[in-house]
């Protein structure tokens, strides 16, 4: 309730890339995904990762989240930052669980692909989608019995893509739970 209105400008200029802070004029799928896993990690922090109000400063944030680049992990942005006459400012690597601690293990990989100075390191949208953060981790409800879960899924290969709602299990106090269990076997 006490936050600054911020403009659209001040609001981008946070998610903005390492490539884009040392004027890069290659606008692509990568600088979008850099913007995604800062997204990611807003979500978690409830505050910007890089919260950078200029160009520079953005860099410095940056480099002082993911530490200082070496010429051999981003050959390019080095090329970029000589013709800009920009010097990386040097910082250690920061930890994303430290920064970060309510993300999961799976989740803080994900950013941290997303988030590589390398634009060509980062995973596409495409690969994203296969990491295991949005793999579906839910087992088949435990206590279930052999019989049930051999008619779950049995059930579940049945469906191919029909309406899972129609899916029902002998064991009906367990309904919703089944139910969630078999969505996540249709995801796999």
């Amino acid at each position: 309730f006490f936050f600054k209105q911020k403009t659209a400008y001040e609001i981008s200029a946070c998610l903005v890339g390492s490539e884009m802070c040392i004027r890069d004029s290659s606008y692509g799928p990568p600088i979008d995904i850099f913007a995604i896993g800062a997204i990611m990690a807003e979500l978690y922090k409830f505050w910007p990762l890089f919260p950078g109000n200029s160009e520079v400063d953005q860099m410095e944030k940056i480099c002082q989240m993911l530490g200082t680049p070496s010429q051999q992990e981003w050959p390019e942005g080095y090329k970029l930052a000589a013709q800009a006459g920009y010097k990386f400012p040097r910082y250690q690597t920061q930890s994303l669980k430290r920064v970060i601690p309510t993300a999961s293990s799976e989740a803080l990989q994900l950013i941290s692909d997303m988030l590589k100075y390398n634009p060509a390191e980062r995973p596409t949208a495409a690969q994203a989608l296969q990491y295991p953060y949005f793999q579906c981790r839910i087992p088949i409800p435990e206590g279930l019995d052999q019989n049930a879960q051999e008619e779950l899924i049995e059930q579940v290969e049945k469906t191919e893509n029909k309406d899972l709602s129609l899916i029902h299990i002998s064991e009906p106090t367990r309904q919703a739970e089944i139910s969630y269990a078999v969505f996540c076997l249709k995801k796999k």
